[in-house]
């Protein structure tokens, strides 16, 4: 996964389907995103008043099966599963899909988490203790095959390798508590609660990384929806790579 190149202006929400959580990630023209690519399967919009938006979670399309067409996945955060929406000749239909079991599902992200060959997917979850990671493989998804990850209220997560070290890691923002995590990835798929940063938060909203001051090493912003220090909503956190350990 390629790096965001530029700064990242303005994160917000939407609703998709089934109270499904969605992100947009705003630059101020289509312009200012032709230097650097989120992702090949998530385009740059250039219509109209969504000129320099680019569109992801959860309405993200990639061939999870590598059959050649688009899947989708759909973060839910009202019941109990989230969904895969199958790709075909004729496009999506709710009779070819998998439901995946998730707890007040936020966001997802999608990435190969393990270096296997296969697609995997990370869920953000604001209920419950944790957020799950499914994992993939040539047979597809199932409940068995998974890794909890601990949160609390997750609303957003990130995916990419911040410590340069070539394995992904992942961000989780939480809304509950004072802290969100960064796991650290090993390439080999090995996430675990005894490896992982803890950042000041909160009641965080989502997160974002871009490379804010152009000195080769990946920045953090969180949004925040409260700021005890000043008693104030609508706040933000900024980690540079020296406070989250980042080398």
């Amino acid at each position: 996964m390629k790096k965001i190149a530029g700064i990242i202006i303005m994160a917000c929400l939407f609703v998709v389907g089934q109270n499904a959580w969605a992100e947009t990630w705003r630059e101020a023209s289509q312009a200012d995103f032709a230097d650097g690519d989120f992702n090949a399967n998530v385009f740059t919009s250039t219509e109209g008043s969504d000129s320099g938006c680019l569109k992801s979670n959860p309405g993200s399309t990639y061939d999870l099966n590598k059959d050649g067409k688009s899947d989708l996945v759909i973060s839910n955060m009202q019941g109990s599963n989230s969904y895969i929406y199958w790709g075909t000749e004729t496009g999506f239909d709710s009779t070819n899909r998998t439901l995946l079991p998730t707890s007040g599902a936020t966001g997802n992200s999608i990435a190969d988490l393990n270096r296997d060959g296969c697609l995997d997917i990370l869920f953000s979850c604001f209920y419950g203790s944790y957020s799950i990671i499914y994992w993939g493989s040539k047979d597809g998804f199932n409940n068995g095959d998974t890794t909890l990850l601990g949160s609390s209220g997750a609303h957003g997560n990130y995916v990419c390798d911040l410590n340069h070290d070539g394995g992904l890691d992942i961000i989780i923002s939480n809304w509950w508590g004072s802290e969100s995590y960064i796991y650290w990835g090993d390439n080999k798929g090995h996430f675990t609660n005894y490896n992982r940063t803890a950042l000041p938060t909160s009641q965080s909203y989502d997160v974002a990384v871009a490379d804010l001051n152009k000195d080769g090493r990946l920045d953090i912003v969180f949004s925040n929806g409260w700021d005890p220090s000043h008693n104030s909503f609508n706040a933000y956190s900024l980690y540079s790579p020296d406070y989250a350990g980042l080398g």
